[in-house]
């Protein structure tokens, strides 16, 4: 009843730092409690003097002192027995330390987890298996406005248009695949997303869940653009560079194919072009090559293409024709507005140029034979014809255009 301690074991030596001989007879809470507790600690012991419970037993935590005043966390069990007019208290403590001091590292690895996932430009997440959501960082809340407490699973919490988009992928991840697709945001944050998908796989290799990451990709999807532009592009006029040329031949062969339309290719080149390099400079002759493509593209309907191959060689696409003298008047256009004197710097230079047209004859239903050789005809051939047009022309005195048919 009185607190007094009458049993005092090796491991209470050990963690306490008093001795058996030391502590035996003194009350417990002059020896182990601390001052602020007390108090509490003896009400507690005033509970053993009631009628109404002839067993206490309690279970806590609680601050313990140690022999050179600090304080230990323990966890203490006390079980009361009534043993005639007085009560026996037997207590037992077990020093925490240690696991208290665990699971605060824990909670704070936790919390400095959570809180990098939170701050990560990025929509994380972990779904179990039966695609039940766990965890989703604060970004994710947010955007999808996840309300806390709230059961969801993945097609409650991304909404049915964009669970479809997922769909595909879940099998492959929940089969033990890392997966990583993009697609565009429907609406939600930038305008282009990729999302990586990661099994979570367990020690007999079973698939608990996955885990998912989505990035905004909108930024360097513009870039890629860019890049993918600058790569098709001539750097001094910003028309098509041969590359890109190359594709939109193809492009339109495959399209004069199928519709059985009339389609034409010019090769032109600027005629003296090398003497106005040598006379006035290779600057002057930039600006050249740069009005020269400046008055092709205003000629040219927006549908057709083009292009600088290399120097002073130019071609042009033209497709849809209705009839093939529609090629040869455009030619006679292009060679008319060249006429026009160029005014560079200081200077008025009269820039003619020569050009030879490839064309591609209109199809009609009857035509098998025609419409044989048409699918047969590449663009090397086509290019290899307009190239021997524009050396005609350039035979006839420059200045000019020259017409073969394919």
């Amino acid at each position: 009843e009185s607190g007094a301690i009458t049993e005092w074991n090796r491991q209470a030596e050990r963690t306490f730092g008093w001795t058996k001989e030391e502590v035996l007879g003194r009350r417990l809470a002059e020896v182990l409690i601390p001052v602020s507790m007390r108090g509490v600690h003896d009400s507690g012991f005033a509970l053993f003097n009631t009628d109404a419970d002839p067993v206490f037993d309690r279970r806590l935590e609680v601050s313990a002192l140690h022999k050179d005043g600090h304080e230990i966390r323990v966890e203490l069990s006390v079980a009361a027995i009534q043993n005639g007019d007085t009560y026996v208290a037997n207590a037992f403590l077990r020093n925490i330390t240690d696991r208290l001091q665990a699971q605060a590292e824990l909670s704070a690895s936790e919390k400095r987890v959570r809180d990098i996932a939170d701050h990560i430009p990025a929509l994380i997440g972990y779904f179990d298996a039966d695609q039940k959501m766990h965890f989703v960082n604060e970004r994710a809340r947010r955007l999808f406005n996840l309300e806390a407490g709230r059961d969801y699973d993945m097609r409650s919490a991304l909404g049915a248009d964009l669970y479809l988009l997922h769909r595909p992928y879940l099998e492959k991840v929940l089969a033990g695949e890392q997966v990583s697709f993009e697609f565009a945001s429907l609406g939600i944050d930038g305008n282009y997303l990729q999302a990586n998908m990661v099994p979570n796989v367990g020690k007999r290799g079973e698939v608990r869940g996955f885990y998912i990451m989505t990035f905004d990709v909108s930024e360097l999807k513009r870039a890629e653009q860019k890049l993918l532009e600058l790569s098709r592009s001539d750097a001094l006029t910003q028309l098509p560079n041969r590359r890109r040329f190359l594709e939109r031949l193809d492009e339109a062969l495959a399209r004069s194919q199928r519709s059985g339309r009339a389609m034409a290719l010019m090769y032109l080149d600027v005629d003296t072009f090398k003497e106005i390099n040598d006379t006035y400079g290779h600057g002057v002759g930039d600006e050249v090559l740069i009005g020269f493509a400046r008055r092709l593209q205003e000629i040219v309907r927006t549908t057709d293409t083009v292009a600088r191959l290399a120097g002073d060689e130019f071609v042009i696409i033209l497709e849809g024709l209705h009839e093939p003298q529609e090629a040869g008047l455009v030619a006679a256009k292009i060679v008319a507005a060249m006429q026009e004197p160029m005014a560079l710097r200081d200077h008025q230079l009269l820039v003619t140029s020569s050009i030879g047209v490839a064309v591609i004859e209109a199809l009609a239903p009857d035509h098998e034979s025609a419409f044989v050789r048409l699918n047969q005809l590449t663009a090397t051939e086509l290019i290899a014809l307009a190239d021997q047009a524009l050396y005609e022309a350039k035979r006839a005195g420059r200045n000019t255009f020259s017409l073969v048919h394919a």
